[in-house]
């Protein structure tokens, strides 16, 4: 029962590192910092708590979910078809 709190508590703490780093390299997209972030949380959550070995399915699925993200969100620009 501790260990989802532990895990919440280690995301926060990779989030908060994330928006610090990208105060100090604003050159870097918020996006880009954050993905690797999750990536990061990800990893440490798939070996630790689910016992899972990294594969590289993995990476790939979890380029889909930015992708589906990405796609579902994109404000895209209609044509006008007169």
């Amino acid at each position: 029962m501790l260990k989802p709190a532990i895990f919440l508590v280690i995301s926060i703490f990779f989030m908060t590192f994330a928006r610090c780093g990208h105060l100090k390299f604003k050159d870097q997209p918020l996006f880009k910092v954050i993905l690797i972030s999750w990536l990061i949380v990800f990893g440490i959550f798939s070996v630790l708590y689910l016992k899972e070995s990294l594969r590289w399915n993995h990476l790939v699925s979890f380029i889909f979910m930015i992708m589906a993200v990405f796609f579902m969100f994109k404000k895209w620009q209609q044509k006008q078809y007169y």
